[in-house]
């Protein structure tokens, strides 16, 4: 049972249809499954659909799975999805283009930042979008205060009003505490007690239940992963929610933030394709 069967691509199936079947429908190994619809480019790295692969696992199975959505059962709130739009200056941006072009960022004090490889580059931008970032010895140098302020704005158009703010990083956490923010309190939130909660999706984004506390979502820094992003804004965005949910993304123009936004758009198409196709509704 899940929400979201294949958050971020159709190999997290196999497992899931494994433990019902035993290999019936998929193929008795995840090898075997990856080997049958999928195939890798000549480094071995990205996997790609084959042609007609995706409706064929649609239609394999299908008899065993029922889908139940949410939408059709309960009484869910409007939500309202907003792109606050951040900007860097020139000479921050130039700073980005570096890390990004060279792998390799000058700070003021100490050794330049490097990226070993690109994986380490992409956690670094993700980083330096939102204007700050770890070193080697995990000093945290600040580049810019944009999105910062950005956030500052929100909280202050928000009149008061109860704001939810995930973060990424712990050093976003600290920087955003001296805003006023404090770290989620669950009974504090849900008795209206805290003005700008913080917390991160991977230990907040499942199982508790906030909607009592506020109507409003901000993403100070988005996640890769689907799963994360859909759990944490339904946090407040479920039943016994009374007021329409507003989910703001901070997106930092030009970086590693566009790109994050537009794969989760794609993700959740993907997701949304995939429970239409394959299921049969109860």
């Amino acid at each position: 049972m899940s929400a979201t069967p294949a958050s971020e691509n159709l190999l997290g199936l196999w497992s899931q249809f494994f433990l019902a079947d035993q290999g019936a429908r998929l193929g008795r190994t995840y090898t075997g499954y990856k080997d049958a619809f999928f195939s890798a480019d000549f480094m071995g790295w990205n996997l790609e659909l084959r042609p007609g692969a995706k409706q064929n696992i649609y239609k394999r199975v299908q008899d065993i799975t029922v889908a139940m959505r949410a939408q059709d059962y309960l009484e869910l709130p409007e939500r309202v999805d907003r792109t606050v739009a951040v900007h860097m200056s020139a000479p921050e941006m130039a700073e980005y283009g570096e890390l990004e072009k060279e792998m390799l960022l000058p700070v003021a004090s100490g050794e330049p930042i490097t990226a070993a490889n690109a994986a380490v580059l992409w956690g670094k931008l993700h980083q330096l979008a939102g204007g700050a970032i770890y070193d080697e010895n995990k000093q945290v140098h600040v580049f810019s205060n944009a999105k910062i302020d950005a956030l500052e704005d929100l909280i202050e158009a928000a009149n008061g009003e109860p704001m939810l703010v995930f973060y990424g990083y712990k050093h976003e956490l600290e920087r955003i505490k001296k805003l006023g923010g404090e770290e989620l309190d669950v009974d504090k939130w849900n008795a209206g007690k805290q003005r700008v909660a913080l917390a991160h999706p991977a230990s907040a984004g499942a199982g508790l239940n906030l909607q009592h506390g506020g109507a409003t979502v901000v993403w100070f820094t988005l996640p890769a992963s689907l799963e994360l992003y859909t759990q944490a804004c339904g946090r407040l965005h479920r039943q016994g929610q009374t007021k329409p949910v507003m989910v703001n993304h901070l997106v930092t123009q030009g970086t590693s933030d566009e790109v994050v936004l537009v794969r989760l758009g794609q993700k959740h198409i993907d997701q949304r394709e995939l429970i239409q196709a394959m299921v049969k509704r109860a």
